[in-house]
């Protein structure tokens, strides 16, 4: 592959990530960064920007607290969305092996189900969720309420429950709280509960992030990790980063718990370069 493809193809990835980004304060100065036919990013570490990330996520935890103290949970839980989207799932038109007889993989895609996201993680979860299909592996999955259905509708049962041996994949950041009451039952039918990690940025490099999201994806990265089985990083220096975070924070995580990594495949499908460029990969 040329390396002006490389660069359409990172830019195109880019693009789709920046176009994910509430990036509130636009244009209150800081650092600026944009590429022509492209979202700028702006970078902000200013005094009022900070007091309004800190009102908001204050806010946030009022909302989140008031609404679970009277049952209204699934308002902001994600859940909610899943429910009547359920009807707009993609109907499975590819090849699909018979069922592995040995335990299943039930890949957890909820939030990539509720928010509709093509970006980074949910193209991976979306990519697993192929695999199991095609392989027989298992199927991915949605949590709606109190119902787990599968990912694609097709010729299956909609309706998925966990049994003993299962390996539950939580492929995307976990929809929080509803995603407890997803491990509580895996856990309860004896299967295996596995997290998927790509990054700690939020908590590493906190600047880098929105301040509700940061303080999100710690609260539930603290939850989670203390209820899984193990971690799969997307590399080894992720493993290290959720190995020394999990020590500092003091997370009493399984007894049997353990970390492991494997790196992520490249998907170029999508770019057409012809012939003679798939010659010189």
């Amino acid at each position: 592959m040329t390396a002006d493809a490389i660069q359409r193809h990172t830019i195109a990835c880019l693009t789709s990530e920046l176009d994910a980004l509430d990036n509130f304060l636009r244009g209150q100065g800081g650092v600026r960064i944009e590429a022509e036919n492209a979202r700028p990013l702006v970078v902000t570490s200013s005094a009022a920007g900070r007091a309004f990330g800190f009102l908001e996520q204050r806010a946030k935890e009022f909302w989140w607290t008031a609404t679970r103290l009277v049952g209204l949970g699934h308002l902001h839980d994600g859940t909610a969305d899943a429910h009547p989207r359920l009807d707009e799932r993609a109907t499975w038109s590819g090849p699909m092996a018979t069922a592995s007889a040995r335990p299943r993989i039930l890949v957890d895609a909820t939030r990539t189900h509720s928010n509709g996201l093509h970006t980074g993680v949910q193209r991976v979860t979306r990519k697993l969720a192929e695999f199991v299909a095609i392989s027989g592996e298992g199927a991915a999955v949605v949590q709606a309420g109190k119902r787990i259905v599968r990912f694609f509708k097709g010729p299956w049962p909609d309706n998925v429950s966990f049994e003993a041996g299962d390996i539950l994949l939580l492929a995307d950041l976990p929809v929080m709280p509803a995603a407890l009451d997803m491990i509580e039952r895996a856990r309860k039918a004896g299967a295996y509960i596995i997290l998927l990690v790509y990054d700690l940025i939020p908590i590493l490099y906190p600047g880098l992030c929105a301040p509700h999201f940061r303080g999100y994806f710690k609260a539930t990265m603290d939850t989670v990790l203390a209820r899984v089985d193990g971690v799969i990083a997307i590399s080894a220096c992720v493993a290290e980063d959720v190995r020394r975070y999990i020590v500092d924070a003091q997370i009493a995580v399984a007894p049997h718990f353990r970390i492991g990594w494997s790196h992520l495949g490249a998907d170029f499908g999508a770019q057409d370069e012809g012939d003679g460029a798939r010659r010189r990969c």
